[in-house]
């Protein structure tokens, strides 16, 4: 068993010791509204899955070595390609201005979609692979990611958040 701490500003349970919440970055050392209790690390999983990605929802994008992080908007699609923009054929996501190519990021490389609730990021039969904490993923088959998942499209690390 693990204690964590609630964020009661979203209600995300955090392991003990966070000093701001994984989900909403709410400061969680100085909180004396965050309460302890005690979750096997195993259910946490549990509770994440319930947390529901709706169209209001943002999914920020942060590109290692990178402050700023690119902010996906799904308010008005339920689908974008990542990978490299060229004149003939654009995408929704370009990582272009993170040294894409060389990192091995294809052109059509995956798409992130939501559906239900949930996001899934798939792999578009790129060269390199696309990975979800560092385990590689079936080409076109969804996956569900999660809120603070590292996403990897070739060598380029991502880490996705909910806002």
């Amino acid at each position: 068993m693990a204690t964590t701490r609630l964020c009661p500003k979203c209600n995300l349970s955090n392991l003990n010791g966070a000093l701001t919440c994984e989900r909403c970055g709410f400061l969680l050392s100085n909180s004396m509204a965050t309460r302890t209790m005690d979750v096997d690390v195993k259910e946490r999983s549990k509770v994440t899955d319930t947390i529901v990605f709706t169209e209001s929802t943002t999914l920020l994008m942060y590109v290692e070595g990178h402050n700023d992080p690119l902010h996906l908007d799904f308010r008005t699609r339920h689908v974008l390609t990542v990978g490299r923009s060229i004149p003939e054929q654009g995408v929704d996501v370009d990582l272009n201005p993170f040294n894409a190519k060389e990192m091995g990021v294809s052109r059509q490389h995956a798409m992130i979609s939501r559906l239900e609730g949930k996001l899934y990021v798939t792999d578009l039969d790129s060269g390199n692979g696309t990975y979800i904490n560092g385990v590689r993923i079936p080409v076109k088959e969804p996956q569900v990611i999660h809120d603070v998942d590292e996403l990897r499209f070739g060598r380029l690390a991502t880490k996705v958040y909910w806002a």
